[in-house]
């Protein structure tokens, strides 16, 4: 699945998956999730050492809580850097599991 960074209009979530956000020269950043009974399991961001400092991990931080958010889930997050991500956005707070 190839997602451009600028929306997620039309996505379709598999079961499990990654949301590959950009590729530049071969690298890919990506988000690893599954979802399952209204849950979004943010599993874990990759963003490759050259695509680092761009702000590719926010966006598919923010990405995958909005979606939780449009399509009414409860989100589980296992990546630390998500979790990051809701500690400076407590907008999305609402959304994750305790």
């Amino acid at each position: 699945m190839r997602v451009a960074s600028s929306g997620h209009a039309g996505w379709t979530w598999p079961r499990i998956a990654a949301v590959d956000i950009d590729e530049r020269d071969g690298e890919v950043a990506y988000l690893e999730y599954s979802v399952s009974d209204g849950v979004l399991e943010l599993i874990h961001t990759e963003v490759p050492e050259k695509l680092r400092g761009t702000g590719l991990a926010a966006t598919l931080a923010e990405t995958g809580l909005q979606y939780a958010r449009d399509n009414k889930l409860k989100v589980d997050v296992i990546c630390p850097l998500v979790l990051d991500y809701v500690s400076k956005h407590p907008e999305y707070s609402d959304l994750i599991m305790h």
